[in-house]
């Protein structure tokens, strides 16, 4: 299997997975839920997040609230917090609200999505401390 490439970029970082080549001429149905899954992390080595972002992801392995998320990183609750670290989160998909009716709750938590875990795993599986 090809060596994923890692690359840094406006304080956070990217990474690529290459798919190998395969010379069959028919899949297997297993070929086909393995491709599916590889596909789904070579997506994620497009999917740029700040060092703080990675932290979230790790911390919200069950679902939190916008305070303690990001008291967890060390900033206070103001939305301009909220805005430039767990929105775009939401806005990739790796992060959901538990609320999403409601966005505005007070009782509004946020949970890791399944997108979100493979790139949590990916990273960690990868050696990356971020």
């Amino acid at each position: 299997m090809p060596v994923p490439s890692f690359n840094e970029r406006f304080g956070g970082f990217t990474v690529e997975f290459h798919k190998p080549y395969q010379d069959t001429p028919q899949d297997t149905p297993q070929d086909g839920i393995q491709d599916g899954k590889q596909e789904s992390i070579q997506d994620l080595g497009t999917i740029e997040i700040s060092e703080f972002q990675m932290i979230i992801l790790k911390f919200c392995d069950q679902a939190k609230s916008k305070g303690a998320i990001l008291n967890h990183i060390g900033l206070s609750n103001y939305y301009k917090n909220y805005k430039t670290h767990i929105l775009p989160l939401i806005e990739k998909e790796l992060l959901s609200m538990t609320l999403p009716q409601k966005p505005t709750s007070k009782n509004q938590k946020y949970r890791l999505t399944t997108k979100g875990k493979l790139l949590r795993d990916n990273r960690k599986n990868f050696g990356n401390s971020v």
